[in-house]
């Protein structure tokens, strides 16, 4: 159970998928409480019953976008689409039940002139929390495992257009890139085939080459934009996540979890990390459609 918690999950957190979600959760509540009528909801006309009703929905979705995006802005460490997690998944439902909750509650002092009170909303947060719990649970059991499925079979996918372009490889032209340190007397010159990948950190970039047989790893004070730049041209070297540069003519092997993917380089050179957006560039590399 514990190591299912720490499973990368996939995740979005942009404003559209926000929004999303807030309009999702507005829908799901407009209509429990159309068939459920809590909170003494059928006794009231129902004209009302329908303003009620859609005034629980629309402060709901203003609850929900605030707090995801309020917390996003507070704890953008831990909300970094690259390191999320199960757990992180379950705690940001948690999150956005305290959500639910304040929203409702809202809804019924300033309507039914309900008092606010702590433990009225703890046992409140309960009552969401076991009607909640279930579906939600359900919803990122299904995720996990489509999302899962659907990388690991296009990981496959590439592997096997990897293999098939290593038996009808090219002869690559032989140039040399340099890639110009910050500090003008520092360099480091290489050809496109020499080159395995670059990773940066802060206001450097480590670069792992092949040099006399091995794998050596230099550190030039860059950025991967100024990289990038110095590389030009070489189609085959490309940016395959935010902190990383791959040489697509060096990937061992591609796998995938359900957050996304990692290569896997020759030589034993290491693992890098795949973002989402980058996979079409890679297959688009490998003439896959």
């Amino acid at each position: 159970m514990l190591s299912f918690l720490n499973k990368p999950y996939p995740c979005d957190h942009s404003l559209s998928s926000g929004l999303k979600n807030a309009l999702g959760v507005s829908f799901f509540l407009i209509v429990f409480f159309f068939i459920f009528q809590p909170f003494g909801i059928g006794n009231i006309a129902m004209k009302d019953r329908i303003i009620v009703i859609l005034l629980y929905g629309l402060v709901n979705f203003v609850a929900t976008l605030s707090i995801l995006y309020l917390l996003k802005f507070v704890f953008p460490k831990f909300y970094d689409d690259e390191q999320w997690v199960v757990w992180k998944e379950i705690i940001s439902f948690l999150f956005l039940f305290l959500a639910i909750d304040a929203g409702c509650l809202i809804v019924n002092t300033l309507y039914f002139n309900d008092p606010f009170g702590f433990p009225d909303f703890f046992l409140q947060f309960i009552y969401v929390l076991a009607f909640g719990s279930l579906p939600v649970g359900f919803s990122i059991l299904m995720k996990y495992n489509r999302q899962l499925r659907k990388n690991l079979e296009e990981a496959k996918h590439i592997n096997s257009a990897i293999n098939s372009k290593e038996e009808n490889s090219e002869v690559v032209k032989v140039i040399t890139i340099k890639l110009q340190s910050d500090n003008k007397n520092e360099s480091l010159e290489l050809s496109p085939t020499s080159f395995y990948a670059a990773e940066s950190a802060a206001n450097y970039v480590t670069v792992s080459h092949l040099m006399e047989g091995q794998i050596k790893k230099s550190l030039l004070r860059t950025t991967m934009k100024n990289m990038i730049s110095d590389i030009g041209e070489v189609n085959h070297i490309t940016r395959c996540h935010r902190s990383f540069i791959v040489n697509l003519n060096h990937i061992e092997s591609i796998q995938g979890d359900s957050r996304g993917y990692e290569i896997t380089l020759k030589n034993d050179a290491g693992i890098i990390p795949v973002s989402r957006s980058y996979i079409p560039t890679i297959k688009s590399y490998l003439n896959i459609n």
